[in-house]
Protein backbone atom coordinates (compact mmCIF):
# COMPACT_ATOMS: atom_id res chain seq x y z
CA UNK A 1 0.00 0.00 0.00
CA UNK A 2 1.38 3.42 -0.97
CA UNK A 3 1.99 5.58 2.12
CA UNK A 4 -0.02 8.76 2.42
CA UNK A 5 1.97 11.79 1.19
CA UNK A 6 3.22 14.10 3.88
CA UNK A 7 5.44 17.14 4.18
CA UNK A 8 7.67 16.10 7.11
CA UNK A 9 9.47 13.08 8.50
CA UNK A 10 10.45 12.72 12.15
CA UNK A 11 11.48 13.53 14.75
CA UNK A 12 14.00 10.67 14.44
CA UNK A 13 16.30 10.02 17.43
CA UNK A 14 19.91 10.86 16.52
CA UNK A 15 22.27 11.01 19.50
CA UNK A 16 22.47 12.33 23.07
CA UNK A 17 18.76 13.26 23.19
CA UNK A 18 18.95 15.07 19.85
CA UNK A 19 16.39 14.29 17.13
CA UNK A 20 16.25 15.05 13.41
CA UNK A 21 13.15 16.22 11.55
CA UNK A 22 13.15 16.58 7.75
CA UNK A 23 10.51 18.77 6.11
CA UNK A 24 9.79 19.59 2.48
CA UNK A 25 8.72 23.13 1.65
CA UNK A 26 8.54 25.26 -1.48
CA UNK A 27 11.66 24.45 -3.53
CA UNK A 28 13.67 23.51 -0.45
CA UNK A 29 14.27 20.92 2.25
CA UNK A 30 14.70 21.79 5.93
CA UNK A 31 16.65 19.59 8.35
CA UNK A 32 15.91 20.56 11.96
CA UNK A 33 17.80 19.22 14.98
CA UNK A 34 15.99 19.46 18.30
CA UNK A 35 16.51 18.43 21.91
CA UNK A 36 13.16 18.27 23.59
CA UNK A 37 11.29 21.40 22.50
CA UNK A 38 14.49 23.34 21.80
CA UNK A 39 15.72 23.83 18.23
CA UNK A 40 19.48 23.31 18.29
CA UNK A 41 20.31 23.77 14.61
CA UNK A 42 18.69 23.97 11.20
CA UNK A 43 19.93 23.48 7.65
CA UNK A 44 18.19 24.27 4.36
CA UNK A 45 18.99 22.77 0.97
CA UNK A 46 17.52 22.48 -2.52
CA UNK A 47 17.90 18.71 -2.60
CA UNK A 48 16.81 15.95 -0.20
CA UNK A 49 19.28 15.98 2.72
CA UNK A 50 20.10 12.27 2.31
CA UNK A 51 21.12 12.83 -1.33
CA UNK A 52 24.71 13.65 -2.21
CA UNK A 53 28.04 12.36 -0.95
CA UNK A 54 28.69 15.41 1.25
CA UNK A 55 25.24 15.65 2.86
CA UNK A 56 26.12 13.73 6.05
CA UNK A 57 29.30 15.71 6.58
CA UNK A 58 27.52 19.02 6.01
CA UNK A 59 24.84 18.23 8.58
CA UNK A 60 27.46 16.93 11.02
CA UNK A 61 29.15 20.33 10.94
CA UNK A 62 25.79 22.04 11.50
CA UNK A 63 25.12 19.95 14.63
CA UNK A 64 28.63 20.09 16.05
CA UNK A 65 28.82 23.84 15.58
CA UNK A 66 25.80 24.20 17.85
CA UNK A 67 26.62 21.37 20.31
CA UNK A 68 30.11 20.12 21.30
CA UNK A 69 29.84 16.48 20.23
CA UNK A 70 32.24 14.03 18.60
CA UNK A 71 31.97 14.55 14.83
CA UNK A 72 32.63 10.92 13.92
CA UNK A 73 29.89 9.72 16.24
CA UNK A 74 27.41 12.31 14.95
CA UNK A 75 28.29 11.59 11.33
CA UNK A 76 27.86 7.83 11.84
CA UNK A 77 24.44 8.41 13.42
CA UNK A 78 23.33 10.66 10.54
CA UNK A 79 24.52 8.15 7.93
CA UNK A 80 22.59 5.38 9.71
CA UNK A 81 19.40 7.48 9.55
CA UNK A 82 19.94 8.34 5.89
CA UNK A 83 20.50 4.69 4.98
CA UNK A 84 17.19 3.82 6.62
CA UNK A 85 15.38 6.67 4.87
CA UNK A 86 16.85 6.46 1.38
CA UNK A 87 14.69 4.42 -0.95
CA UNK A 88 12.09 3.77 1.74
CA UNK A 89 8.37 4.31 1.23
CA UNK A 90 8.54 7.12 3.78
CA UNK A 91 11.09 8.98 1.68
CA UNK A 92 9.05 8.51 -1.49
CA UNK A 93 5.99 9.89 0.30
CA UNK A 94 7.82 12.97 1.57
CA UNK A 95 6.72 15.91 -0.55
CA UNK A 96 6.06 19.60 0.01
CA UNK A 97 2.91 20.67 1.85
CA UNK A 98 1.16 21.96 -1.33
CA UNK A 99 1.97 18.76 -3.23
CA UNK A 100 0.85 16.63 -0.28
CA UNK A 101 -2.50 18.44 -0.21
CA UNK A 102 -3.18 17.81 -3.89
CA UNK A 103 -1.96 14.21 -3.90
CA UNK A 104 -3.80 13.43 -0.69
CA UNK A 105 -7.09 14.70 -2.08
CA UNK A 106 -6.75 13.01 -5.49
CA UNK A 107 -9.22 10.14 -5.91
CA UNK A 108 -8.67 9.20 -9.56
CA UNK A 109 -7.07 10.48 -12.76
CA UNK A 110 -8.51 9.97 -16.24
CA UNK A 111 -6.76 10.83 -19.49
CA UNK A 112 -9.16 11.40 -22.37
CA UNK A 113 -7.41 9.99 -25.43
CA UNK A 114 -8.10 12.80 -27.87
CA UNK A 115 -6.00 15.24 -29.88
CA UNK A 116 -4.59 16.77 -27.75
CA UNK A 117 -5.30 14.68 -24.62
CA UNK A 118 -7.20 16.09 -21.65
CA UNK A 119 -6.33 15.23 -18.04
CA UNK A 120 -9.31 14.96 -15.67
CA UNK A 121 -8.52 14.91 -11.95
CA UNK A 122 -11.19 13.63 -9.57
CA UNK A 123 -10.86 15.00 -6.04
CA UNK A 124 -12.58 14.25 -2.75
CA UNK A 125 -16.14 15.50 -2.13
CA UNK A 126 -16.99 15.23 -5.83
CA UNK A 127 -14.70 18.06 -6.89
CA UNK A 128 -12.64 17.90 -10.07
CA UNK A 129 -10.03 19.73 -12.12
CA UNK A 130 -9.15 19.54 -15.81
CA UNK A 131 -5.78 20.20 -17.41
CA UNK A 132 -4.70 20.44 -21.04
CA UNK A 133 -1.66 18.71 -22.50
CA UNK A 134 0.02 22.14 -22.57
CA UNK A 135 -0.61 22.58 -18.83
CA UNK A 136 0.95 19.23 -18.04
CA UNK A 137 3.91 19.70 -20.38
CA UNK A 138 4.74 23.19 -19.08
CA UNK A 139 3.96 22.36 -15.40
CA UNK A 140 3.59 26.10 -14.76
CA UNK A 141 2.40 26.53 -11.16
CA UNK A 142 -0.20 29.15 -12.16
CA UNK A 143 -2.21 26.37 -13.87
CA UNK A 144 -2.36 24.18 -10.76
CA UNK A 145 -2.85 27.08 -8.33
CA UNK A 146 -5.71 28.52 -10.42
CA UNK A 147 -7.54 25.20 -10.86
CA UNK A 148 -7.14 24.39 -7.17
CA UNK A 149 -8.48 27.78 -6.08
CA UNK A 150 -11.47 27.38 -8.38
CA UNK A 151 -12.61 24.34 -6.36
CA UNK A 152 -11.20 25.55 -3.00
CA UNK A 153 -12.06 29.30 -3.02
CA UNK A 154 -10.82 29.83 0.54
CA UNK A 155 -7.72 27.62 0.36
CA UNK A 156 -4.92 29.08 -1.83
CA UNK A 157 -2.40 26.36 -2.68
CA UNK A 158 0.81 28.28 -3.31
CA UNK A 159 2.44 25.43 -5.25
CA UNK A 160 5.75 25.87 -7.05
CA UNK A 161 6.80 24.47 -10.41
CA UNK A 162 8.62 21.65 -8.63
CA UNK A 163 5.48 20.90 -6.63
CA UNK A 164 3.47 20.65 -9.84
CA UNK A 165 6.07 18.27 -11.34
CA UNK A 166 5.77 16.06 -8.26
CA UNK A 167 1.97 16.09 -8.51
CA UNK A 168 2.08 15.30 -12.25
CA UNK A 169 4.39 12.33 -11.64
CA UNK A 170 1.87 10.99 -9.13
CA UNK A 171 -1.11 11.62 -11.40
CA UNK A 172 0.51 9.85 -14.35
CA UNK A 173 1.36 6.86 -12.15
CA UNK A 174 -2.34 6.21 -11.43
CA UNK A 175 -3.93 7.60 -14.61
CA UNK A 176 -6.32 5.53 -16.71
CA UNK A 177 -6.91 6.22 -20.40
CA UNK A 178 -10.55 6.67 -21.39
CA UNK A 179 -12.47 7.53 -24.51
CA UNK A 180 -13.31 11.24 -24.72
CA UNK A 181 -16.79 12.41 -23.81
CA UNK A 182 -16.81 14.80 -26.77
CA UNK A 183 -14.91 15.01 -30.04
CA UNK A 184 -11.62 13.16 -30.31
CA UNK A 185 -10.18 16.18 -32.11
CA UNK A 186 -11.28 19.83 -32.20
CA UNK A 187 -11.17 19.52 -36.01
CA UNK A 188 -14.02 16.99 -36.05
CA UNK A 189 -16.65 19.70 -35.84
CA UNK A 190 -15.00 21.58 -38.73
CA UNK A 191 -15.08 18.44 -40.88
CA UNK A 192 -18.74 18.00 -40.03
CA UNK A 193 -19.48 21.61 -41.02
CA UNK A 194 -17.67 21.14 -44.32
CA UNK A 195 -19.56 17.94 -45.12
CA UNK A 196 -22.88 19.60 -44.31
CA UNK A 197 -21.91 22.55 -46.52
CA UNK A 198 -21.14 20.40 -49.58
CA UNK A 199 -23.87 17.77 -49.08
CA UNK A 200 -26.57 19.63 -51.09
CA UNK A 201 -24.15 20.73 -53.83
CA UNK A 202 -23.92 19.00 -57.18
CA UNK A 203 -20.51 17.48 -57.87
CA UNK A 204 -19.92 17.88 -61.63
CA UNK A 205 -17.16 15.84 -63.23
CA UNK A 206 -15.69 18.88 -64.93
CA UNK A 207 -13.30 21.37 -63.29
CA UNK A 208 -15.66 24.29 -63.88
CA UNK A 209 -17.66 22.92 -60.94
CA UNK A 210 -15.08 24.68 -58.75
CA UNK A 211 -16.33 27.99 -60.15
CA UNK A 212 -20.04 27.24 -59.98
CA UNK A 213 -20.48 25.49 -56.64
CA UNK A 214 -16.99 25.05 -55.26
CA UNK A 215 -16.65 21.28 -55.77
CA UNK A 216 -15.58 19.01 -58.63
CA UNK A 217 -15.50 15.21 -58.71
CA UNK A 218 -12.54 14.16 -60.82
CA UNK A 219 -13.48 10.93 -62.67
CA UNK A 220 -11.63 8.12 -60.91
CA UNK A 221 -9.87 10.68 -58.75
CA UNK A 222 -10.30 12.98 -55.75
CA UNK A 223 -13.26 15.12 -54.84
CA UNK A 224 -11.88 18.64 -55.26
CA UNK A 225 -13.20 21.35 -52.94
CA UNK A 226 -12.27 24.97 -53.54
CA UNK A 227 -9.99 26.62 -51.02
CA UNK A 228 -12.52 29.45 -50.83
CA UNK A 229 -15.22 27.09 -49.58
CA UNK A 230 -12.85 25.41 -47.10
CA UNK A 231 -11.71 28.83 -45.86
CA UNK A 232 -15.31 29.98 -45.33
CA UNK A 233 -16.06 26.90 -43.22
CA UNK A 234 -12.92 27.46 -41.15
CA UNK A 235 -13.89 31.08 -40.51
CA UNK A 236 -17.45 30.09 -39.63
CA UNK A 237 -15.95 27.67 -37.12
CA UNK A 238 -13.89 30.42 -35.53
CA UNK A 239 -10.66 29.07 -36.98
CA UNK A 240 -7.84 30.73 -38.87
CA UNK A 241 -8.27 29.79 -42.53
CA UNK A 242 -4.48 29.51 -42.82
CA UNK A 243 -4.16 27.06 -39.91
CA UNK A 244 -2.08 24.14 -41.19
CA UNK A 245 -3.44 21.98 -38.39
CA UNK A 246 -6.64 21.29 -40.35
CA UNK A 247 -4.91 19.81 -43.39
CA UNK A 248 -2.63 17.74 -41.13
CA UNK A 249 -5.67 16.34 -39.34
CA UNK A 250 -7.41 15.54 -42.64
CA UNK A 251 -4.33 13.73 -43.94
CA UNK A 252 -3.90 11.77 -40.69
CA UNK A 253 -7.58 10.77 -40.85
CA UNK A 254 -7.21 9.63 -44.46
CA UNK A 255 -9.72 12.20 -45.73
CA UNK A 256 -7.32 14.39 -47.73
CA UNK A 257 -5.55 12.51 -50.52
CA UNK A 258 -4.07 15.51 -52.33
CA UNK A 259 -2.85 18.67 -50.60
CA UNK A 260 -4.27 21.96 -51.82
CA UNK A 261 -3.04 22.93 -55.27
CA UNK A 262 -3.91 25.58 -57.87
CA UNK A 263 -6.25 24.63 -60.72
CA UNK A 264 -6.12 26.64 -63.97
CA UNK A 265 -9.64 27.34 -65.27
CA UNK A 266 -9.38 29.62 -68.27
CA UNK A 267 -7.95 32.85 -66.94
CA UNK A 268 -8.77 31.91 -63.36
CA UNK A 269 -6.50 30.16 -60.91
CA UNK A 270 -8.48 28.40 -58.18
CA UNK A 271 -6.83 26.58 -55.32
CA UNK A 272 -8.56 23.34 -54.37
CA UNK A 273 -8.19 20.53 -51.86
CA UNK A 274 -8.34 16.87 -52.97
CA UNK A 275 -10.58 14.76 -50.71
CA UNK A 276 -11.58 11.12 -50.93
CA UNK A 277 -14.64 10.70 -53.21
CA UNK A 278 -16.78 9.45 -50.32
CA UNK A 279 -16.12 12.60 -48.26
CA UNK A 280 -19.29 14.16 -49.69
CA UNK A 281 -22.45 12.63 -48.15
CA UNK A 282 -24.47 11.05 -50.95
CA UNK A 283 -27.65 10.30 -48.98
CA UNK A 284 -30.50 11.91 -50.96
CA UNK A 285 -32.13 12.85 -47.64
CA UNK A 286 -29.27 15.26 -46.96
CA UNK A 287 -30.18 18.62 -48.44
CA UNK A 288 -29.97 22.31 -47.79
CA UNK A 289 -32.81 23.32 -45.45
CA UNK A 290 -33.19 26.61 -47.31
CA UNK A 291 -34.04 24.68 -50.49
CA UNK A 292 -37.01 22.88 -48.93
CA UNK A 293 -40.57 24.02 -49.57
CA UNK A 294 -42.98 24.84 -46.75
CA UNK A 295 -44.81 21.56 -47.39
CA UNK A 296 -41.56 19.58 -47.13
CA UNK A 297 -40.59 21.28 -43.87
CA UNK A 298 -43.99 20.77 -42.23
CA UNK A 299 -44.11 17.80 -39.83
Amino acid sequence: MTPKPRSSLGPIPLIDGISLTIAAERDRWISTFTRGEEVIAEERSKTPPWAGRYAAGRLTNVVCTAVPLDKKTVRAAIIKIFEAIEGSDDAQALVSEPAARVIGETVAVRVEVCDPPVYLIDLEQGKSMAFTARDVAAHAPIALNTRWLSVHPREPLGASGRDFETVIDFWLSIAEEVEPAGSVSPWESVVERLQIRIAPLEAPQTPDGLIKGGIYQEPGGPLWISGRLVGDVLKDSGRNENDAGFSKYLQAAGLLVCPSQPKRLGRMLIRAWGFTPDFRPDDPKVSDFSDLTAEEVAP
